[in-house]
């Protein structure tokens, strides 16, 4: 869990964490499990917002990549 466009909140403190390993001079990146349906699903909000997210991304200077799994 960590902090994404589509939930900004989520796991926050690992983010403050992570922040302060960085602010130390720790190179890091972080990788991110992220729940994955198939499309047929996305009719629904909860898991569009889960298939919009991207795989890579960068959280306020952070390299994070979400590695998907699947959830029925």
């Amino acid at each position: 869990m960590y902090p994404s466009r589509v939930h900004d909140t989520a796991g926050i403190f690992i983010h403050r964490h992570v922040q302060a390993l960085v602010e130390a001079g720790v190179d890091l990146r972080v990788v991110s499990p992220l729940p994955w349906a198939p499309r047929v699903l996305w009719f629904r909000p909860e898991w569009r917002q889960f298939g919009e997210t991207p795989r890579e991304d960068v959280w306020e200077g952070v390299p994070v990549r979400r590695v998907r799994y699947p959830q029925l």
